[in-house]
């Protein structure tokens, strides 16, 4: 009875992990073909030295098909070998990536200012994986290419008034 259940159990994990094989399979696929579109349209690959921003839901989209097809390929071993570390740590990683998805609906679907939220996270880590202010490396570029680096130019200043009449003296 109990061979009975463990291949029942492996049979099953496998056949999970096939799909979700499948799907970042189809995930990375789908980037591949949006890298191809953004080629066509823009006349130069995505990666690095492009004068067009990063597209980085390109990106994203090929890191977790990748991300999925690495962790589906642990988990068909941890089937496979039955072995009590790897089912653990396949298990630990469905774990973590469940919590961190109920995190982002739970704070979707609670907190009405996400998208502020959101945004400051993505500015503190653009802030500390950017160049850093007063550093050596900044003198390497010239405004004109990094503007947001340092020698930011504010609009001039208005002001609001008669325009028929102008300034009295």
């Amino acid at each position: 009875m109990v061979r009975l259940v463990r291949s029942f159990v492996q049979s099953i994990l496998k056949l999970v992990n096939s799909v979700m094989a499948m799907v970042g399979l189809a995930m990375i696929l789908y980037a591949v073909w949006m890298i191809s579109v953004w080629q066509r349209h823009t006349g130069e690959l995505p990666f690095g030295g492009s004068d067009y921003p990063a597209p980085w839901f390109i990106y994203t989209f090929l890191g977790l098909g990748i991300t999925l097809c690495v962790i589906t390929c642990l988990g068909h071993i941890a089937a496979e070998t039955a072995n009590g570390c790897c089912l653990f740590l396949y298990m630990f990683i469905v774990f973590l990536l469940l919590m961190l998805e109920a995190a982002v609906t739970v704070d979707v679907f609670l907190n009405h200012d996400w998208e502020e939220g959101l945004s400051l996270l993505l500015a503190m880590i653009l802030k500390a994986l950017g160049p850093h202010r007063y550093d050596d490396s900044d003198d390497d570029y010239s405004p004109e290419t990094a503007p947001l680096l340092k020698n930011a130019v504010h609009p001039p200043s208005y002001v609001v008034g008669d325009p028929a009449y102008g300034s009295r003296k």
